[in-house]
């Protein structure tokens, strides 16, 4: 592994990346304000599955922008967020504020994954389960952890 670490972090667009006045700050802007708009899709969604904001618009009908959105940033932030790494890798592998950010984005994006896609099914319900709304709110606690974890991840380098 360390071996990879070492081969991102000496290609030549880490190397830019770490070196350049402008170029970190900037990734470093498109990631978090990807972020952010990630997060405002997806609590719009979380609060919907909880019977707060956005009306009685069925889900099936929020879920497909919801999902569509999801991926664009996630995509957003997979690019940016490589790229952020590479410049560091050896150093950012090992952070534990990383590696908790990484677990608790790859367990928010499965859960809305599969969430989004059977959101049809609670179309023709008029009031959710209590376990549908309990996802709701814990997926929003997942998401305050991201944040936490990557505001974390600068204190513990």
């Amino acid at each position: 592994m360390d071996n990879l670490l070492q081969w991102l972090y000496d290609l030549s667009v880490s190397e830019t990346v770490r070196e350049s006045l402008w170029v970190f700050p900037t990734l470093e802007v498109i990631h978090i304000y990807s972020m952010i708009i990630l997060i405002m899709v997806i609590a719009a969604f979380d609060l919907r599955l909880m019977g707060i904001g956005i009306g009685r618009q069925p889900l099936s009908q929020l879920s497909r922008p919801v999902l569509r959105w999801m991926w664009v940033c996630f995509g957003v932030n997979a690019l940016s967020g490589s790229l952020l790494f590479a410049s560091n890798a050896l150093e950012y592998y090992i952070n534990s504020a990383f590696q908790i950010k990484m677990l608790l984005i790859f367990l928010g994006v499965t859960y809305h994954s599969v969430t989004l896609r059977r959101a049809g099914r609670w179309d023709n319900r008029l009031a959710l389960p209590s376990g549908i709304k309990l996802s709701g709110g814990l997926s929003l606690l997942l998401w305050i952890g991201v944040i936490a974890a990557s505001r974390w991840i600068a204190f513990v380098l």
